[in-house]
């Protein structure tokens, strides 16, 4: 929820889009689509980001977050996945499900999977695909983004981004 409030470029953390654009660039999701679909280069002025906290698939499964990149029609123009594993295993066929929910969901708008663990492990349950990509993400790159954007912030906003950022290198 912390993650989906910070996301959201909605909020009243006067971060706007920022913390979604330092995040993807952290964990590399510019780099490695640059060849198919950056999701980042989606994110301007003109955008919106809409986060909501467990996306549920046709299938009944539990996506943690759901961030839909928002044109100025509010029509989505790409859509990210986020699977926060903390000390729990990955169910059976857990990260290809989502990647194949999110495939069927929006078929004709990038899309990618994040999978968040603490140490940045790998998901054991993802595929290799071009349509939905899944990329790692440590809690290190969550921290690094706070500490990144905290300077800036208001001051309620960098309390936050400092006891998150804590939080996580804990």
């Amino acid at each position: 929820r912390m993650l989906s409030y910070l996301i959201n470029s909605e909020e009243n953390h006067g971060l706007d889009r920022q913390f979604f654009k330092v995040l993807t660039s952290k964990v590399g999701v510019n780099n490695r689509l640059a060849r198919h679909y950056s999701v980042a280069t989606f994110i301007d002025k003109n955008t919106e980001l809409c986060s909501v906290s467990e996306w549920v698939t046709k299938d009944n499964r539990r996506l943690d977050l759901l961030v839909r990149i928002l044109d100025k029609n509010s029509n989505t123009r790409s859509v990210v996945g986020i699977e926060n594993k903390i000390d729990s295993v990955e169910q059976t066929n857990q990260i290809s499900d989502y990647q194949a929910a999110l495939s069927n969901s929006f078929p004709h708008i990038p899309k990618i999977i994040i999978f968040l663990t603490p140490d940045g492990r790998q998901s054991n349950t993802s595929v290799n695909s071009i349509s939905c990509p899944c990329f790692t993400c440590s809690y290190s790159d969550i921290s690094k983004t706070c500490k990144t954007l905290s300077p800036k912030a208001s001051n309620n906003t960098r309390i936050f981004l400092d006891v998150l950022s804590e939080y996580m290198d804990d």
